[in-house]
């Protein structure tokens, strides 16, 4: 039997010897001089086939913070593929959830502390969202509202979604501007309406063109109907009537109405 100092001195050298065999074969990565945020994400991709996930993670980390530095247009693909494979690596190797918690946990911090609120915010709802955790996003509003209400009101649109899940909504109705939400909502869709006949949708097919107008049907109807409910839910039902009359003279297919009609009992659309 080994005596217990010499076998604790085993122990730790066979320790450092597996860290020293790791690092050699999985060096730490560092990002190239010319960085393409795309290539690197795809790297990431690879290295989690080829169970390399120490690097794989660095690059999640990496492109996750400096992605829109180099290019602005990543800002939807940073907040939901890139967020997806990081959550998936997530799943077989623990240090990557672990950083994707911290990562969240910090943009929650800097939302307190009204640092680039929008974009942390953003991040925190985005990775909480993937981590089933939307009630940190709630707490974070209504820490806000609690203490810098000014800067809830800032970031109330991208909380709105969450609040009504956890069914906030006399919270909501605090900051509800429900006739510039609703004028918004409907300027928003005749822009969108209106851009499928010009000349940078010509090229599209017949089909297309028409999952995209459903698209734009789908955003109007789920907007009012969430206005028209909140209302409902904060004891305004004539107002909410209001909005509901106004809603059901646009144009959108006829059996899409029953939305609204669910809207004005109080029913929120199926949020996503």
């Amino acid at each position: 039997m080994l005596h217990e100092p010499k076998a604790i001195k085993i122990q730790f050298t066979l320790i450092f010897l597996l860290i020293v065999s790791c690092q050699s074969v999985f060096p730490k990565w560092d990002p190239p001089a010319n960085p393409d945020p795309q290539n690197i994400l795809g790297e990431a991709r690879e290295d989690v086939r080829a169970k390399n996930y120490k690097t794989a993670l660095d690059k999640h980390i990496w492109f996750h913070n400096n992605a829109l530095k180099i290019s602005k247009s990543l800002y939807g693909v940073r907040l939901s593929f890139a967020l997806s494979d990081w959550f998936e690596l997530a799943k077989n190797y623990a240090p990557a959830m672990t950083a994707l918690k911290n990562t969240r946990d910090l943009a929650c911090e800097n939302a307190k502390k009204n640092i680039s609120i929008y974009a942390n915010y953003k991040d925190c709802t985005s990775i909480n969202r993937k981590l089933n955790e939307d009630y940190i996003s709630v707490n974070v509003f209504k820490w806000l509202d609690k203490h810098h209400s000014v800067w809830a009101k800032d970031i109330y649109n991208t909380a709105k979604k969450y609040l009504i899940l956890s069914k906030e909504y006399s919270l909501c109705g605090k900051y509800l501007k429900p006739r510039a939400a609703y004028d918004k909502n409907v300027r928003n869709y005749h822009r969108n309406i209106d851009s499928f006949n010009s000349e940078a949708y010509k090229g599209f097919d017949a089909k297309s063109l028409a999952r995209f107008r459903n698209y734009a049907h789908e955003g109007f109807l789920e907007e009012s109907a969430i206005i028209i409910a909140l209302l409902v839910h904060n004891d305004k039902a004539k107002e909410a009537k209001l909005f509901y009359e106004e809603a059901i003279t646009e144009s959108f297919p006829p059996n899409s109405k029953v939305i609204l009609d669910n809207a004005l009992k109080g029913n929120f659309p199926a949020l996503k």
